[in-house]
């Protein structure tokens, strides 16, 4: 995994679930904090920003494990495309050659 990407990958990914779930609360909030502000309305706002944030993070992270970037698009899922991501295989590392073998002298 390129380390560069990958910091910037959990920093993004991070915040961006943070604010997912953030938004998630003011969805199913009850009580409205002023009567300006619906927090149903701002709810739906933070999730889009957390949902943008997370795709962001996740884009980074398929730079790390040099995959196609569209798998950034998994971020739209929240934390299950978070998981399907994880479960990539990392094409950064070199692959491993096989040893070769002796030949018997007769």
């Amino acid at each position: 995994m390129i380390k560069q990407y990958k910091a910037r990958a959990i920093v993004w990914s991070i915040a961006g679930i943070i604010i997912q779930f953030l938004g998630l609360a003011g969805i199913f909030s009850a009580k409205q904090a002023t009567k300006d502000l619906d927090p149903a309305f701002a709810g739906v706002l933070l999730l889009l920003i957390g949902t943008g944030l997370l795709s962001f993070g996740l884009y980074f992270y398929t730079l790390a494990k040099n995959q196609r970037p569209a798998w950034a698009l998994a971020g739209l899922l929240c934390l299950p495309g978070f998981l399907i991501l994880h479960f990539l295989p990392d094409n950064s590392r070199p692959v491993a050659k096989p040893a070769a073998k002796k030949r018997k002298r007769p």
